[in-house]
């Protein structure tokens, strides 16, 4: 320690100029108490150098481990088995959503459900006429999982095939109301210009009017429980049926069943009675037109048609005759081969008789008289037999009206397929079926029966 001191002195007298002695004699005053508190704070200022450091140790860190995590690689996400799920609609901000409603009338009102994608995940009907429609073969085929625009295409097609949308008619109306956010906008506007495109290409007129609302308000429009948000929605029908009628049958108490299903048997009569009534309408018009040719030759419609010479106005009763013989076979499966039969028919048949049924139709009433014109068109007497019976289950109430759903649809599929004796709907050209026997007729060889035939010879000889 003593050789330190002197190599200090050593120095400071090499680095220092010499001190006068007066100078180097003068006392170093001293403050005791200061002197004191600084040695007091010594380790005061150490601990929070050490405080100090560790500090920045955790700010580097923080900084440099964030770093680190961009530039090193990371595993892909298995996003199958770990979903990642939006919230629904009025949790996330307009453009974002999981899921959005479309809900679209015509008389058929039916809910499109979409994805965040636009595609089409589920379809439900809101009222019975949808359940006709939603009971195609194909629907799942055509409609589940295509894109919103394309599905909709497909479900209007059907629509139409059922007699829901009139080709013949000017009236038609197509309306399509979905949510109010950016995402259903524009997969509306989509669907919308495809729509009215295709109804162009079809020539059929009609208007497809879009709007936008609220999920309270499209909830207030299928008449279904109000929610304010789409996840409710999708809630309130998870697990049920997407057909309304069976859903129906599913709300009824015991006693409410029994009502609903005299009710239903009732209803399906009434309009089995009423293809009838239509059927015996068609019959009284094709009796009223043989007569006339009848009348005119003395021989009736199917022996005339076989003749190749045939004055203007034979003609036109002729071409008259085959065409609602052949619309009454397309709609109602009935097939008149001659005029026996056909008198078989009308011995019952009168304008009065049917105004007659029409008028007792609606109170359910001569239900002796509704039977046998049920036998007349060759129907099975089944309908008043499951009609009297009582109600046994509701599984066979839900079954009995999914097949009176089925049976609707194929009424509807027969009677406007090709549009023939469909009210409203255009009847098919005929030419492809009518046109060849007449050019058979046209060209056939002279038969000699036709010299024999007294009645067709002294029908031509009076034309002449």
């Amino acid at each position: 320690m003593k050789d330190i001191f002197e190599k200090w002195e050593n120095e400071l007298e090499e680095r220092l100029p010499g001190l006068r002695q007066d100078v180097i004699d003068e006392p170093i005053p001293q403050k005791k108490p200061e002197i004191v508190a600084l040695k007091k704070k010594k380790p005061v200022f150490k601990y929070m150098s050490i405080a100090c450091s560790i500090a920045a140790v955790i700010v580097l860190c923080i900084c440099i481990i964030p770093m680190l995590r961009i530039n090193t690689p990371t595993e892909p996400t298995d996003t199958t088995s770990t979903p990642q799920v939006t919230p629904p609609n009025g949790d996330v901000p307009s453009g974002q959503l999981d899921t959005s409603l479309i809900t679209v009338e015509i008389n058929p009102r039916v809910i499109f459900v979409t994805d965040k994608e636009g595609t089409i995940v589920n379809v439900i009907a809101t009222n019975e006429d949808a359940d006709v429609i939603l009971s195609s073969e194909s629907f799942d085929e055509d409609v589940i999982g295509k894109e919103l625009s394309e599905g909709l295409v497909s479900y209007v097609e059907l629509a139409t095939m059922l007699g829901y949308i009139d080709s013949a008619n000017t009236e038609n109306t197509v309306k399509i109301t979905s949510c109010d956010d950016e995402q259903s906008k524009n997969a509306l506007k989509k669907a919308k210009e495809k729509l009215e495109t295709h109804f162009k290409e079809k020539g059929i007129v009609a208007s497809v009017n879009d709007a936008f609302a609220t999920v309270e308000e499209i909830c207030e429009i299928n008449e279904i429980e109000k929610a304010d948000k789409i996840s409710q929605v999708i809630d309130e029908f998870k697990g049920k049926s997407k057909l309304f009628s069976e859903r129906f049958v599913e709300e009824l108490d015991e006693s409410q069943l029994e009502d609903y299903y005299k009710e239903m048997m009732t209803d399906k009569i009434k309009d089995q009675l009423k293809e009838s009534i239509e059927a015996s309408e068609d019959i009284l018009k094709i009796a009223e037109i043989n007569e006339q040719i009848i009348a005119k030759c003395f021989v009736d419609y199917w022996l005339v048609k076989e003749y190749s010479h045939l004055d203007s106005e034979l003609e036109k009763l002729v071409s008259k005759m085959e065409k609602e013989l052949e619309s009454l076979e397309k709609s109602y499966g009935i097939v008149i081969e001659g005029t026996l039969q056909l008198y078989e028919y009308t011995a019952l048949l009168s304008l009065d008789y049917i105004t007659g049924i029409l008028e007792s139709l609606e109170s359910f009433e001569n239900v002796e008289e509704y039977k046998k014109l049920y036998e007349l068109f060759g129907k099975e007497l089944v309908d008043f037999e499951k009609l009297e019976k009582p109600v046994t289950s509701r599984e066979e109430i839900a079954e009995e009206k999914k097949n009176s759903i089925k049976e609707q649809h194929n009424n509807r599929l027969d009677k406007n397929s090709g549009g023939a004796g469909s009210p409203g709907n255009q009847k098919p050209d005929n030419n492809g079926e009518a046109s060849p026997p007449e050019e058979d007729r046209v060209n056939e060889p002279n038969r000699t029966d036709e010299a024999q035939n007294p009645p067709s010879q002294s029908g031509h000889e009076k034309e002449k």
